[in-house]
C-alpha cells in the first residue's frame, strides 16, 4: 500500500535526498522573493506613515505663579491622514532669585479642531536660592479622528511656585509626529 494517495507512506518523500532538495528549493525561492517583495512594499509603507518633527526654543521670559503659554509648535494635518502618534518633550528652566526654594511646573497639551488633551505636568525639583531649576516632561501618545488640513498644535504652559524666576529662563520643545492613514 505504499504510495497510495492518502496513506502515510504515500505522503513520505522518496528519500533523504528528496527532503534536502525540497529544502534547498524553498530557501532559494525565499532568497529570490525577499528583495523583490521588500522593494515593492517600501512605497506602500512610505504612503502609510509619514514622519515630521519640529523644535522650538524660547528664552528670556518671566515665569509667574499663574499658568501661561510659553511655547506652541504647530503642524498641518496632511491630506489623507487622520491619525498620528507622537513624542513630545518640553524642558523649562530658570534661575531662582528668591530667598527661599522654588520650583517650575510644565503642563504640555495638544489640540486640533475641537479635540484637545492637557497632560498634568510635573513640578520640577525644588531649587535653592540662586540655583538653576530644570523641569522636563515627555509624552508618547496617539490621536485619532484628525481632519486633513486642520492644525495640530502642541502647547507648553508653565508656572513657578514663586514669582522669582525672571528673565534668565528658557524652554525647549521637541515634537516628533508620525502621520498615519
Amino acid at each position: 500500500m505504499a504510495g497510495l494517495p492518502g496513506s502515510i507512506p504515500g505522503a513520505m518523500p522518496a528519500g533523504e535526498d528528496e527532503t534536502q532538495r525540497r529544502l534547498r528549493d524553498l530557501e532559494r525561492k525565499v532568497e529570490e522573493l525577499g528583495p523583490s517583495v521588500a522593494r515593492s512594499f517600501k512605497p506602500v509603507l512610505d504612503a502609510l506613515i509619514v514622519p515630521e518633527s519640529r523644535q522650538d526654543t524660547q528664552g528670556v521670559f518671566t515665569l509667574n505663579t499663574t499658568q501661561a503659554t510659553i511655547s506652541t509648535v504647530a503642524f498641518s494635518v496632511p491630506v489623507g491622514y487622520t491619525k498620528a502618534a507622537f513624542v513630545y518633550t518640553a524642558t523649562c528652566n530658570g534661575v531662582n532669585h528668591s530667598s527661599s526654594a522654588a520650583s517650575i511646573t510644565v503642563w504640555p497639551s495638544w489640540s486640533s479642531g475641537s479635540s484637545s488633551t492637557l497632560y498634568g505636568g510635573p513640578s520640577g525639583p525644588v531649587g535653592a536660592v540662586s540655583t538653576r531649576v530644570v523641569t522636563s516632561y515627555s509624552i508618547a501618545d496617539s490621536i485619532t479622528g484628525l481632519v486633513p488640513g486642520n492644525s495640530l498644535s502642541f502647547t507648553t504652559d508653565a508656572f513657578a511656585s514663586s514669582s522669582t524666576f525672571g528673565s534668565d529662563t528658557g524652554v525647549t520643545v521637541c515634537v516628533l509626529v508620525l502621520w498615519m492613514r
